[in-house]
């Protein structure tokens, strides 16, 4: 019976499947489906927090330029993957790559993958998520970090204006790029200057998940981004007044969704003048951290039906 499907049919239902998965069900069931399997051309691997069994099994198996998606973990889960992986394979062999995740990558590992990036000419996601950052840190100067950022960023910096979706863990270097194709940025840390230089570079960004450090008073805290529809913000080292919020909310006239953590002065517990700049969101969250005490009272503007029904 399945053999008498179609090699495309089968290919779409292989979309819903990882790599591991896919070997793991689908081989030698019939000559026909380890075929289609040969024919199939966008295997996602993901190594987080898979058992050593499937690892070998897709290294086994897998054919480099048929992969669209990677992820390379090197979290408390999967320890030693990574190297073991990039010992067999090269990142260059993935000719076909269309998104890159690396987790937990050392700067032991580092070399060896992004130093190969400029091959990959079809990617179009790089995401690096580091959550023991802490940990080797610990063990370098402020001179050695400072330097593996600046060597890092020289070796990715060429493939950066081809991508379509970002994650980094900041974007200190990122003052001589150009971003025209981003759509999709996460920056765990930021500064003001870093937002305003993305403002002018990356006009299509759609959305953006960023925590800001604002070390000094500044007029704005995020710079017209006229195509952002979805924003996760956190600002840290500055309290806000509802000035601020306000002029930030007209430098983002087709944002839709919104979330917003900050230390904030009383007057932003102004529902009047919220609702005037909130109206056009579909969905917002807001965090605000207030210094003194608040009355009942004090939330009346908020217990109106534009927040009670429309905005519940």
């Amino acid at each position: 019976m399945v053999d008498s499907l179609p090699v495309e049919l089968i290919h779409h239902i292989l979309s819903y499947f990882t790599a591991d998965e896919i070997f793991y069900t689908f081989m030698n069931v019939t000559s026909y489906i380890d075929a289609s399997l040969l024919t199939y051309t966008c295997y996602r691997i993901n190594f987080k927090s898979i058992s050593r069994t499937n690892f070998n099994l897709i290294c086994q198996h897998i054919i480099p330029n048929q992969v669209t998606t990677l992820t390379l973990s090197n979290d408390e889960n999967t320890p030693g993957l990574g190297g073991l992986f990039l010992s067999r394979f090269r990142i260059q062999q993935f000719s076909h790559l269309q998104s890159l995740t690396l987790i937990d990558i050392g700067p032991d590992l580092w070399e060896s993958i992004v130093t190969q990036l400029i091959h990959l000419k079809r990617l179009c996601s790089f995401s690096y998520i580091n959550l023991r950052e802490a940990f080797w840190k610990s063990n370098l100067s402020g001179t050695a970090i400072t330097q593996i950022d600046i060597d890092l960023f020289r070796n990715y910096a060429p493939i950066l204006s081809q991508l379509y979706r970002l994650r980094l863990c900041h974007g200190d270097f990122f003052e001589l790029v150009q971003f025209p194709n981003l759509r999709h940025l996460i920056l765990e840390r930021s500064s003001i200057n870093t937002i305003k230089h993305i403002s002018s570079v990356a006009p299509q960004l759609k959305s953006l998940d960023t925590k800001i450090q604002c070390h000094k008073l500044s007029t704005e805290i995020i710079y017209p981004l006229l195509q952002l529809t979805r924003l996760t913000l956190v600002i840290d080292d500055f309290v806000c007044s509802i000035n601020d919020i306000e002029r930030m909310m007209s430098n983002l006239p087709r944002l839709k969704h919104l979330t917003l953590t900050a230390s904030c002065h009383n007057n932003v517990i102004d529902g009047h003048r919220l609702q005037i700049k909130m109206q056009h969101l579909m969905t917002f969250n807001f965090r605000f951290n207030l210094f003194s005490h608040l009355e009942s009272e004090d939330l009346n503007s908020f217990r109106t039906s534009f927040w009670l029904e429309e905005k519940q």
